[in-house]
C-alpha cells in the first residue's frame, strides 16, 4: 500500500571513509530525475557541506556514466557498465562531524531534498591539499600543509592514440621515483575534452570525462599536480596547420553552423548565449574534478594568441576576466587561474588581470625572438614578469625546436638540462617544462634530467616566500684584440650573419683569428624606425696593407641605408631603395659590397643609417693579422645563477663555451679552468660549500668559506659544461 511520501535524498559514500585532504565520492540515493542531466537550466542539483568551524562548500552534483577499461590487441577499449546517476565529489579541509544538505533547483526555485551528517577522520601523512600562489613572495605555489611547491616536471598532455589511459600509468610511475611533481594535461578534441562537437553541446562526453577522472585520480595517487588546459587555439582553426590538422571550428559546438549561438569565432568570447554554454560546462567541470587536490590550476587555453587572426584580443582579454571571476566566486576550492600565449607571446593586459592567479610563457628556440640559450631566456621573463605583474610565472612549455623531438640538435641533451636547471635556478614557479614527453619516456631521460636536479633541492625548503634569485654579473660574451702575434699571415674571416629578431646580444667580434666572432653578427641592420631592436656590427682588427672589408646583402625594408665607419669616420655610404616592395628576407638584392680598409688597428662598424631594416648573410674581412685575444676587465669566467633565502644559497654555473646552443655537438667538452664567483646577500659568517655534479646529482667535494661584508667568495673547482653548488651556514 503507498502513503504517497517520497524518501528523502541522500548521499551514500563510495566507498564509507572520509579524510580531510582526500577526496570523498558520493552517489545520491533518491536524486531527482532531469530530461538532461548535465544542463543546469533543467536542473541543477548542489551539495552543500559544512565541518565543524561551520564554514560551508558547496558542490554541484554531477551526471556520472562508469566505464571499464580494457588492453585488447595493444589498444584501450572503454566498456559503460550501465551503471549511471549523480555523483557528489567532497574534500573536505577539517577533519571531525561534516553536516551536508542537498539542495535541488528548477526554473529559478530551490528545494531542500536531503541532508546527512558523517565524521572526517585527520588527515593521512602526506597528504598535502590543495595549491595556492604562495601569497608572500608571490614567486611559487604551497599546498595547504604549508609546504613549498617548486614545480618539476613536463607536459604530458594527452594519451597516444592507442593505449588511451595505460599511457598514463606508464608515464606517471616514472614521476616519482625521479623527483618530478608536475604535469600539464589538455581537454581537447582527441583526449579529454567534454563538449567539442555539436551533439556534446550540453551533453559532455562520459566516456573522456571518465578518463580525465582516472588519470587526476592516478595523478592524485603518485603525488603529480596538474595543471588542467580546458581550452586550445585549434578549436578555432578553419584550415589544417603545419600538423595537418586543429582545424575544428567548423564542426565545434558553439558554431552556428552545427547549431551553436557564434556567428564567428570571436563570437565565442562576446556572444551571451555562448558565454552561458561555458559557465555550465564550468558548472560541471567545478562538480567532477574541483575536488581533486592533484588539479593544481584551471588553465583557460593554449596559446590563444596562435588564432588571433580570428580574435581580437580584447574581446579574448575581457571573456577571461569574466569566466576566472566566475570561477572564483563557483570553485569553492579556490584553484589558482591562468591561460597561455604561444612562442614570445605575452599580452600584459591579461597577465595584470587580478584574476589571472600566476603567468605563462611558452618557448621553443626556434621561435625564440631575442632569446637564444635557455638559462638566460628563463632569467630574463622571471626578472620582467615578476617585477611587472607580481605574480609566478611558470615556462610552461620549452622545447630547443618546436617542429619535433630533434636529438640531432641536442645530442647531449645540454639544451634540455639547462633549461629544467634554469627554471629553478632563476626564479620561476619550477622547472622549464618540456613538450615532447613521449620522446622523453622511451628515452628515460626523467632520471637524467630530474632526478639530479630534485636530490641537489632537497632538504633545502626551496621555493618558500623568502626563496629570490640573486642578480650575478655575467659574461659580456665580447673580447678585445691584445698585441699582433709575431710573423703572423693575413687572413680572411668569413662572418655568417644569424640571430632571431630582436635578439639583442652580440653583435661585436674581437677578429683574432679566422673562427673569432663566430655566432656573434646579426642578419638585421636595424635603422632609424626600430631603434629599440638594434644590436651594433663592430669588428675590432689589425689590418695589413690592401684589407677590406665586403658585406652581403640580402634584402631590405622601406627606406634601408647601408654605411661602413672606421673607427667612427664614415668611409662608405649608399641608399638601398625596397626594389620589389615586400618587407620579407627573401633574396631582393643578393649582392656583395666591397669597400677597402686601411692597414693598422682599427674598429670597423657596419651600420643602418636609414629608416627600417636591412638584412645580411655574412660580412667578411680580408687581410686580417692574427692577434692575441684579451678578455675585458672584470668580465666573469662564468655564466653564474644563485638563489637564496637570506639563510643558504643556491649556485649554479655554466661554461659560456657550453651555454646552449654553444658547443652543443662537442662530444668531450673541455674542462674550464677552476675559479671564483663572489655571492652577495648573505649574512657574514662561515659557510659549508658543497659542489654537486648536475647530471649525477652527486656531491664532489667540499670547502669552506667566510662571508665578510655581505660578499661570500666562492672558489669552484675545474669543471666541465656546469657544476652546482649548496652554500649553508656552519654551526
Amino acid at each position: 500500500m503507498s502513503t504517497g511520501m517520497v524518501a528523502a535524498a541522500e548521499l551514500v559514500p563510495v566507498p564509507d571513509a572520509h579524510r580531510m585532504w582526500a577526496m570523498s565520492e558520493f552517489t545520491v540515493a533518491n536524486g531527482p530525475t532531469s530530461a538532461n542531466p548535465y544542463d543546469p537550466d533543467v536542473l541543477a542539483l548542489d551539495a552543500v557541506f559544512a565541518g565543524p568551524s561551520g564554514r560551508e562548500i558547496r558542490l554541484p552534483a554531477f551526471w556520472y556514466v562508469d566505464y571499464t577499461r580494457d588492453l585488447k590487441e595493444g589498444a584501450e577499449v572503454m566498456t559503460p557498465t550501465g551503471t549511471s546517476g549523480w555523483r557528489v565529489r567532497f574534500t573536505p579541509v577539517e577533519p571531525g562531524l561534516h553536516r551536508y544538505r542537498l539542495e535541488s533547483s528548477v526554473g529559478g526555485t530551490t528545494t531542500a531534498i536531503g541532508s546527512g551528517s558523517f565524521t572526517v577522520a585527520a588527515a593521512v601523512a602526506g597528504a598535502r591539499g590543495f595549491v595556492r600562489v604562495e601569497d608572500e613572495g608571490k614567486r611559487y605555489f604551497r599546498t595547504d600543509d604549508g609546504q613549498p611547491l617548486p614545480l618539476l616536471g613536463e607536459c604530458c598532455c594527452w594519451h597516444g592514440k592507442k593505449r588511451g589511459t595505460r599511457d598514463f600509468d606508464d608515464w606517471f610511475a616514472d614521476y616519482r621515483p625521479n623527483g618530478m611533481n608536475y604535469t600539464r594535461l589538455w581537454m581537447c578534441p582527441w583526449a579529454f575534452g567534454l563538449e567539442i562537437t555539436a551533439e556534446e553541446r550540453t551533453q559532455y562526453n562520459q566516456e573522456r570525462a571518465w578518463q580525465l577522472d582516472y588519470t587526476l585520480g592516478l595523478a592524485d595517487r603518485e603525488g603529480i599536480f596538474v595543471m588542467l588546459c580546458m581550452d586550445y587555439h585549434g578549436i578555432f582553426n578553419v584550415e589544417p596547420d603545419m600538423w595537418g590538422g586543429n582545424n575544428w571550428w567548423p564542426k565545434h559546438a558553439y558554431n552556428q553552423a552545427t547549431g551553436g549561438p557564434c556567428a564567428n569565432q570571436n563570437e565565442f568570447f562576446t556572444n551571451p548565449e555562448a558565454a552561458k554554454l561555458y559557465r555550465k560546462r564550468l558548472r560541471y567541470e567545478v562538480g567532477r574534478y574541483s575536488a581533486y587536490p592533484s588539479l593544481m590550476s584551471w588553465q583557460f587555453f593554449n596559446e590563444i594568441n596562435n588564432v588571433f587572426r580570428f580574435l581580437k584580443a580584447a574581446d579574448v582579454v575581457a571573456w577571461h576576466d569574466r569566466m576566472a571571476q566566475w570561477l572564483e566566486a563557483n570553485d569553492p576550492y579556490q584553484h589558482p587561474t591562468t591561460t597561455s600565449f604561444g612562442s614570445k607571446g605575452e599580452l600584459p593586459a591579461m597577465w595584470k588581470l587580478d584574476s589571472m592567479s600566476y603567468a605563462n610563457w611558452h618557448l621553443y628556440l626556434n621561435w625564440s625572438g631575442q632569446y637564444r640559450h635557455p638559462a638566460p631566456m628563463a632569467e630574463d621573463v622571471a626578472t620582467r614578469f615578476h617585477r611587472d605583474y607580481d605574480k609566478p610565472v611558470c615556462i610552461s612549455e620549452y622545447g630547443t625546436s618546436g617542429l619535433g623531438w630533434k636529438p640531432e640538435i641536442d645530442p647531449h641533451l645540454r639544451g634540455l638540462q639547462q633549461a629544467v636547471w634554469g627554471g629553478i635556478m632563476t626564479g620561476t614557479s619550477g622547472t622549464c617544462m618540456p613538450w615532447w614527453w613521449e620522446k622523453m619516456h622511451a628515452e628515460k631521460l626523467h632520471g637524467r634530467i630530474w632526478l639530479p636536479l630534485s636530490r641537489f633541492l632537497a632538504g633545502t625548503g626551496f621555493g618558500g616566500s623568502a626563496w629570490h634569485p640573486v642578480s650575478l654579473p655575467k659574461p659580456s660574451g665580447t673580447w678585445t684584440l691584445g698585441a699582433a702575434l709575431p710573423d703572423g699571415k693575413p687572413f680572411t674571416a668569413k662572418l655568417e650573419c644569424g640571430g632571431n629578431w630582436g635578439q639583442k646580444e652580440g653583435g661585436e667580434v674581437a677578429l683574432a683569428n679566422a673562427d673569432a666572432g663566430k655566432g656573434l653578427l646579426h642578419t638585421f641592420l636595424h635603422g632609424r624606425e626600430k631603434a629599440d631592436l638594434a644590436v651594433p656590427c663592430r669588428i675590432e682588427t689589425e689590418l695589413a696593407a690592401d684589407a677590406a672589408i665586403t658585406v652581403h646583402v640580402n634584402s631590405v625594408s622601406n627606406n634601408a641605408e647601408l654605411a661602413i665607419l672606421v673607427d667612427g669616420r664614415r668611409v662608405f655610404h649608399r641608399p638601398f631603395p625596397n626594389k620589389d616592395g615586400q618587407t620579407k628576407v627573401n633574396g631582393e638584392y643578393d649582392e656583395d659590397v666591397r669597400v677597402a680598409l686601411p692597414s693598422g688597428r682599427h674598429m670597423v662598424e657596419v651600420a643602418n643609417p636609414g629608416g627600417d631594416w636591412l638584412a645580411l648573410d655574412w660580412v667578411q674581412i680580408t687581410g686580417a693579422l692574427p692577434c692575441a685575444m684579451v678578455r675585458p676587465p672584470d668580465d666573469p669566467q662564468v655564466l653564474a645563477y644563485a638563489m637564496t633565502d637570506g639563510k643558504q644559497a643556491l649556485l649554479w654555473i655554466i661554461d659560456p663555451s657550453y651555454n646552449y646552443p654553444n658547443g652543443a655537438k662537442e662530444d668531450h667538452p673541455q674542462p674550464l679552468a677552476k675559479g671564483a664567483v663572489s655571492l652577495p646577500g648573505l649574512p657574514d659568517g662561515n659557510y659549508e660549500i658543497e659542489f654537486w655534479d648536475t647530471w649525477q646529482g652527486k656531491v664532489t667535494g667540499t670547502l669552506q668559506a667566510s662571508a665578510n661584508e655581505g660578499n661570500l667568495r666562492v672558489e669552484f673547482p675545474a669543471f666541465q659544461v656546469d657544476t652546482a653548488a649548496r652554500i649553508r651556514p656552519m654551526h
